[in-house]
């Protein structure tokens, strides 16, 4: 069913990732620094002449966002695979730590997603670029040759990307939740059409679409896994908590392990200071398993004493057993 390259990819080592973009600006104007530019990139092809300034102006507030001359990218999820679960991490801010935080995420790593190799990376390094950004040379995809770019041994930029693997020779692309229909994958279901990202975002911030990008980054990663033979995931999340929440004590738990020293040795004071983060006066196999899946995640994405590395599964699987037995000093119930 799968050719050689896709069935020998190891789910573990894949970084899923989307990146969401909006116009740099919310409208246009015709009295704008890039009016002419503008005005020219959407000009009537087949005869060449400018359209009506209202015309220009729809155009813009519609196709802005897909145009690295005209957008910024608003925000970016990655997201790894442990056990049958996503752990998924939200990059938001100004764009320019988007995409340093993005780098050191990805560099070295197996990138995967939809459309990422035609769409999501390019748009990344010319908005490396314009932030005067330089680009890892494992994720430049410039002058690169077709089989410099895939999953081949050789290749130079690692990557999987669904919407390629499906296409083939096909001559119309294939879209995400095209995609996820014909394999039997639940497609993403929010109340946002990636069309109406850009007037989102100028009109209520990005809160929203961050939600919309991580399910983009689970439906992308079932399609992949569906694609190499492995069974689909869900997505990690803590039940009846909000995400700013669930985000303020995941920090909490990972700085108290930074703090500890080489030997990680465990005191009363941190059992102390876990129950405090959790708010609760007795710690049961509940919240161990949270607390070490916490600390793991936090490990493989910052690359422990080797950022950028990419970790293998049994790599994975040792950091995890590392962690469990470190934690296994404290009194869980």
């Amino acid at each position: 069913m799968f050719n050689n390259l896709i069935s020998k990819i190891k789910k573990t080592d894949l970084l899923f990732f989307d990146v969401e973009t909006a116009a740099q600006q919310p409208t246009l104007k015709k009295t704008d620094s890039i009016y002419p530019m503008v005005a020219y990139k959407f000009r009537d092809r087949d005869t060449g002449k400018e359209l009506p300034f209202k015309d220009v102006k729809d155009k813009y507030i519609k196709e802005g966002a897909l145009h690295p001359s005209l957008n910024k990218i608003i925000c970016i999820v990655v997201g790894v695979i442990s056990g049958n679960k996503l752990r998924t991490k939200k990059l938001v801010g100004e764009e320019k730590y988007i995409i340093e935080d993005f780098y050191k995420y990805a560099e070295n790593r197996v990138l995967a997603g939809h459309n990422i190799k035609s769409f999501d990376l390019p748009l990344i390094r010319l908005r490396s670029i314009a932030n005067g950004i330089e680009v890892p040379p494992t994720l430049d995809d410039r002058l690169l040759k077709p089989w410099d770019v895939g999953l081949e041994s050789n290749a130079k930029l690692k990557i999987v990307d669904s919407m390629d693997i499906n296409k083939g020779t096909y001559f119309n692309n294939i879209s995400l939740v095209e995609t996820c229909y014909l394999l039997g994958v639940e497609s993403p279901k929010l109340d946002i059409k990636g069309s109406e990202v850009n007037m989102i975002y100028h009109k209520e911030g990005v809160d929203r679409i961050t939600d919309y990008c991580v399910s983009d980054v689970l439906a992308s990663a079932n399609v992949i896994l569906k694609l190499i033979g492995e069974a689909v995931v869900e997505l990690y999340l803590v039940k009846d908590e909000s995400e700013q929440e669930k985000e303020t004590k995941e920090e909490a738990i990972v700085n108290i392990w930074k703090k500890l020293d080489a030997d990680k040795t465990l005191t009363k004071k941190t059992e102390a200071e876990i129950k405090k983060i959790l708010g609760v006066k007795k710690l049961n196999k509940d919240h161990k398993k949270f607390v070490v899946d916490i600390i793991t995640a936090a490990i493989y994405f910052d690359g422990g004493d080797n950022p950028g590395e990419q970790d293998s599964k049994y790599k994975i699987e040792a950091k995890r057993h590392m962690v469990e037995n470190t934690l296994n000093l404290l009194t869980w119930s």
